[in-house]
């Protein structure tokens, strides 16, 4: 027997339950099934329990976009950041403040704004508050900042702090409200104690009890109403601890809790938790504290729960979980961004896009349609993740270090929730439950390696559920219960490439099912494909003459009779097994006979059964298996075309949807009803971890979540987070006259001034490069200008008198914003004023004949030096686009080209040559380092580069000037020869052969000196049209199998 019976893990994973930290939402998920299990065996009858999907909130991790130098910010520490109450983002730094104006970060003109800037505070009238060590406090107000210098307290500011009566609810009359209360501003100083003021204006009196407050910076304050059963105001003191003094108290009192620790308080807040007020606490040294008034919880890096325990500021968000509404904490530190919800903590830092690991404070935007911003202040420049309408998030890094993740499996946990198993390179296979992590890997002794290429659960020979693992090095491991892994006998070789790449199970009579008995089925990478039965096993290789070549992924299909059939996708093509024997499908007009990646069978209208495959160089191929012994290749009736020749897979949801996972990024297929359809294209821009995707790694869940491994780790999209289709607002940014600005509520053009440059933003908080602006100017222009990403409007020329310029905006979800309209005026030079104009009439009528010999030779002059201007531009322009391009053929790590020239100069060549003219050879050599996986996994990646850049070098030193040397990719290499014949590139493909097997590779960091070996595969067609080009590419990979089957290190034609 393959496994037990006894040691098969049931579907739901219902186990011994291992101790943890629960979520807020985890006693209430329990409630609910202890619920249904008791109805369950009341009744008598089965219930079905509505399994709670995986709270991404939780799992997944926010998609931050960075801002730097490069959008405008200066190079060095952002100090702070905050947001006004118009919704743009301020950021400070030594180099003054900066404002987010959409596509561009804009520096405030104007000195006396100081260099060292501390937290803001923005208060309900829309007063951005920012107190300063060298400037005292400064003020924003409708996005102009003014220093206030009447009664401020003398020497460094740290913080500013409003507090609201009972009676005036949040303090937005004014300053106060009808009921009398009155608002209160506090401020905290470097040196001279506590300040308070009744109102927003006035002078500042210092804080009588001063006295009873420690010596020193006082850096944070906050008010809490329920703690200890009084309103109590909190300080952080900068060397003493937290003080605390109830509201109409006369003394500040240390707040000694057993094990909080004192000393540089930095940060003090009041948030909610599911027993009421909760005190949070940021110590700078010793983590992260939060006191309820009956337990302290402590998080910090002994623990292994933050990444640093040096913290700055708090900011706490209100999460509504059905009817609990707790807090989630921001915490800034020098190790990352950390997020607590509940008592788990995790920290995001720069893989997850921040500029920085270092951390300095954070900002929670919310906007009037509910959309929240958070906006993160780092050392290395700003951040901006949007928190809610989210559809993509990254999962997890692991194997982000090394090839990314291969395999993931989402599955009930058996207690009404769901759980996520995720096999990653280097970094073994990760467990989340009950929201934390576990991973298990060779070092904890639970895997043989620490690399895996595929985790599944399957049904057992006697149909029970049983999950399996594909490590690398070829074994087997079934993992049950505990989780407990067991490695599985089976009879392929063990060897430090080998892999076990997909399983199947299937009934071996399907009349039975589905209490019959099954076989297994298991896909190696190197030894074909194995089946299992209780009698024993069965090996059918995978390929030409006994070869076992790569088998993908295996998949069964029931046809219209009822007789299952398999496929399998492998690096020789199609395979199809009819119940004896595998056979490949080979000689299909349209279905590519080399490397397949994906099997998906989907039904179509009028009972047909459709295989959607993914190809390694053929991107999408759909082919109809209504009749499995006769497919044949669909065309493609209106379906967009891969964005890519590499298509990993075609996942479909249950509304219908086709997502094709590709090299660069994740394509989206929707169909439209009465035919047709919709495609969008998904990158890190729209918060993918990584563009590439990778073998076997992707799914569509039982909640249409479509989750896919990368090479930088696990992400996931989910469609029902939908991006809040309200019409955002447009700010106007600037208005410039010839260069200097003016003020926009009057804008007026004077004689002499020649241009009026309008620039504006519409306010999305996302996606700000595919908003588009269009203006008209109304009453000369006719109709708008054309939509354009450009949010700048020149004028120039512009007649005199009063003129209004309309200006629009669209988002990225394609929602028109409320125009704005711009009125201004043209001042008539004094010519233009028709006394004036009436009296030169008669003196331009002598002059005329005169002035027009002058005037035409002027602007000829002048056209000849626009021309020459245009001229320069424009080839400026073409050199600047011919380096782009050269950029976007070449390969960083050997400098050869890449595959994308390669196929285009291909390309190009079967287009020049005439259909029936000349012989048009062209012969193509496929190289390949030998072992080069082995080769890298015993010296390190080091050693791998610099020995693909020898046999980059050994190749290029034998290509005649016509040929191109490209990197095809991995440790792939190809030469074009254009008229080249077989015999003459066979002729120097072995010369290249020769030259790398005499070169020796230097392996980095050591003296130590190793030798590569090469295979070569040559082929050569005439080149007449786009068939051809792939029959070259089919042959030439042909020879090469056949370099490699054949003991490598040698050329094949």
């Amino acid at each position: 027997m393959l496994v037990s019976r006894e040691s098969v893990l049931s579907a739901a994973g219902v186990g011994r339950r291992q101790e943890r930290v629960q979520d807020p939402a985890t006693p209430r998920r329990v409630l609910v099934v202890t619920l249904a299990v008791a109805l369950f065996l009341l009744a008598g009858t089965s219930v079905a329990i509505e399994v709670e999907p995986l709270d991404l909130r939780l799992l997944g991790a926010p998609a931050f976009e960075s801002f730097t130098s490069r959008d405008g910010l200066p190079d060095g520490v952002i100090t702070t950041i905050g947001v006004d109450a118009e919704g743009f983002a301020w950021a400070t730094s030594q180099e003054g403040l900066h404002r987010f104006v959409g596509h561009r970060w804009q520096g405030v003109e104007g000195d006396g704004f100081g260099r060292v800037h501390r937290r803001m505070t923005l208060d309900p009238r829309g007063t951005l508050w920012l107190p300063t060590l060298d400037a005292g406090l400064l003020r924003n107000d409708a996005g102009v900042w003014t220093r206030v210098e009447q009664d401020t307290p003398p020497g460094p500011l740290y913080k500013l702090w409003e507090q609201y009566p009972v009676d005036s609810g949040d303090g937005d009359e004014g300053d106060g409200d009808a009921g009398g209360g009155t608002v209160r501003q506090w401020l905290l100083t470097w040196e001279s104690g506590l300040f308070f003021r009744d109102g927003r204006s006035g002078p500042w009196t210092q804080d009588a009890d001063n006295r009873t407050l420690p010596a020193g910076p006082l850096l944070s304050i906050a008010a809490s109403e329920e703690l200890f059963g009084e309103p109590r105001l909190w300080i952080g003191t900068g060397d003493h601890g937290l003080f605390f003094r109830p509201l109409g108290g006369t003394e500040w009192r240390r707040h000694d809790v057993p094990g909080l620790p004192t000393g540089q308080i930095e940060d003090v807040q009041v948030g909610r938790g599911e027993r009421g007020e909760e005190l949070w606490v940021s110590v700078f040294g010793a983590g992260l504290w939060r006191w309820d008034g009956e337990r302290l919880r402590g998080w910090t890096r002994a623990r292994g729960e933050l990444p640093s325990d040096e913290l700055y500021a708090i900011t706490l968000v209100e999460v509504s979980d059905d009817s609990d509404s707790v807090s989630t904490a921001w915490v800034a530190s020098r190790g990352g961004l950390v997020r607590v919800r509940g008592d788990r903590a995790e920290s995001f830092d720069r893989r997850h896009g921040l500029p920085s690991d270092q951390i300095r404070n954070s900002w929670l935007w919310r906007g009037p349609d509910g959309q929240e911003v958070l906006w993160v202040a780092t050392e290395g420049g700003v951040a901006r993740a949007v928190l809610t309408g989210e559809q993509w998030r990254t999962v997890t890094l692991m194997g982000s270090g090394a090839l990314g993740v291969f395999g993931l499996h989402v599955e009930p946990d058996g207690f009404g929730g769901e759980r996520l198993w995720v096999a990653s390179t280097r970094d073994g296979l990760g467990l989340w439950q009950d929201g934390e992590w576990r991973t298990f890997g060779q070092e904890s002794g639970d895997l043989p390696s620490p690399s895996l290429r595929m985790v599944e659960r399957i049904a057992d020979h006697d149909g029970r559920a049983a999950l399996f693992a594909g490590p690398l090095g070829g074994e087997l491991v079934r993992i049950e219960d505990g989780p407990v892994f067991r490695v599985v006998p089976t009879p392929w070789p063990k060897t430090s490439v080998q892999v076990v790449m997909d399983v199947l199970s299937r009934p071996i009579d399907p009349a039975s099912e589905p209490d019959g008995e099954r076989e297994l089925w298991f896909a190696t990478q190197y030894s074909g494909i194995h089946r299992w039965r209780k009698d024993g096993w069965t090996a059918f290789p995978v390929g030409e003459e006994g070869a076992n070549e790569r088998t993908v992924e295996l998949l069964e299909q029931v046809d219209g009779e009822g007789v299952s059939w398999l496929w399998a996708a492998t690096t020789v093509g199609l395979w199809r097994f009819d119940g004896s024997r595998w056979t490949a499908l080979h000689g299909i007009d349209g279905l590519p006979e080399r490397t397949l990646l994906g099997l998906n069978l989907r039904a179509a209208s009028g009972g047909r059964q459709v295989l959607w495959i993914g190809s390694s160089f053929d991107g999408l191929v759909r082919l109809d298996v209504t009749d499995p012994r006769t497919p044949f290749v669909l065309p493609s009736d209106g379906l967009p075309r891969a964005i890519d020749s590499t298509v990993y897979s075609a996942e479909h949801d249950s509304k219908g949807r086709v997502y094709l996972c590709t090299n660069v990024g994740v394509q989206q297929l929707t169909p439209v009803s009465g035919g047709g359809w919709t495609e969008r294209v998904f990158d890190r821009r729209d918060g993918m971890v990584h563009e590439e995707c990778n073998t076997n790694g992707q799914l569509v869940d039982e909640h249409d979540r479509f989750w896919t491994g990368t090479l930088g780790g696990l992400t996931v999209f989910d469609p029902a987070e939908t991006t809040r289709q309200t019409s955002k607002r447009l700010h106007l940014i600037e208005v410039r006259a010839d260069g200097v600005e003016v003020d926009p509520g009057a804008v007026v053009l004077r004689p002499g001034q020649r241009e009026l440059r309008i620039e504006s933003m519409l306010q999305t908080h996302q996606r700000e490069g595919e908003t588009l602006y269009r203006s008209q100017l109304l009453g000369v222009e006719e109709r708008a200008v054309q939509w354009s990403s450009e949010p700048v409007r020149t004028l120039a020329g512009l007649p005199p008198g009063s003129h209004v310029l309309r200006i629009e905006a669209r988002d990225f979800a394609g929602v028109d914003a409320e125009p704005l309209e711009l009125p201004f005026r043209v001042v008539p030079a004094w010519w233009q004023r028709r006394w004036v104009q009436a009296a030169l009439v008669l003196g331009a009528l002598v002059l005329l004949l005169l002035a027009f010999d002058f005037q035409l030779r002027r602007l000829r002059r002048q056209k000849l030096r626009l021309e020459q201007m245009v001229s320069e531009r424009t080839r400026e322009l073409h050199d600047a686009n011919r380096a782009l391009r050269e950029l976007s053929y070449t390969d960083s790590l050997t400098g050869l080209a890449n595959r994308r020239r390669l196929l285009e100069r291909l390309h190009a060549l079967a287009a020049e040559t005439p259909v029936g003219g000349g012989s048009g050879s062209c012969a193509l050599v496929f190289i390949d380092v030998d072992l080069f996986k082995a080769y890298n996994d015993r010296l390190g990646h080091p050693a791998g580069d610099e020995a693909l850049r020898v046999v980059a070098r050994g190749l290029v030193s034998h290509a005649p000037e016509s040929a191109l040397v490209a990197r095809y990719g991995g440790e792939e290499f190809a030469c074009l020869l254009p008229d080249h014949e077989l015999e003459a590139a066979v002729e120097l493909a072995e010369r290249m052969r020769a030259t790398v097997d005499a070169s020796t590779v230097e392996v980095p960091g050591s003296d130590q000196t190793e030798r590569v070996t090469i295979s070569a595969g040559v082929a050569s067609v005439a080149l007449r049209g786009e068939s051809d080009v792939h029959r070259l590419l089919r042959e030439a990979d042909q020879a090469l199998y056949r370099a490699k089957r054949a003991g490598r290190n040698r050329v094949e034609t």
